[in-house]
């Protein structure tokens, strides 16, 4: 009966700690959601001039649309785990495929996203912002 007991604990245990994630990661979805202006970038810690305006659109269910001018819109989808530390957010393509992996902060109007630049982001994500492979946008919230 004490191993039933232990193993409902355990169960019970295991299903509650998967909520606040979910609840957490809605929230952050929230917190990202809306028009964000890419103001730079940096590769292996240079800075790398805009040749042209980037816009990139945040929205609660997951999609994200990337505008550039004199380009046509890319639509895509997100995720976001705001429980690793870093942040992690993946960027799947039009298909549902996984296009890049990244890691990224936001504080308040300001958001920062750091990929791998060796050659596949699909599959090493950077571990630190600063890190000698690490490419850098930066953008600000765009006000309403």
């Amino acid at each position: 009966m004490r191993v039933v007991l232990i193993i409902l604990a355990s169960c019970l245990g295991m299903a509650y700690g998967d909520e606040p994630k979910v609840e957490s990661t809605q929230a952050e979805m929230k917190k990202l959601e809306g028009t964000w202006v890419m103001t730079h970038m940096s590769r292996k810690g240079f800075k790398v001039p805009l040749p042209v305006e980037v816009v990139i659109v945040f929205g609660t269910d997951g999609s994200v649309v990337q505008r550039e001018k004199g380009q046509p819109e890319k639509k895509s989808t997100y995720r976001v785990d705001p429980s690793k530390s870093p942040r992690e957010i993946d960027f799947l393509d039009a298909d549902g495929k996984l296009d890049m992996l990244g890691i990224y902060e936001r504080d308040g109007d300001t958001f920062r996203f750091g990929a791998s630049d060796d050659g596949d982001s699909t599959k090493n994500r950077l571990d630190k912002f600063d890190a000698a492979n690490a490419y850098l946008w930066y953008l600000k919230r765009q006000k309403k």
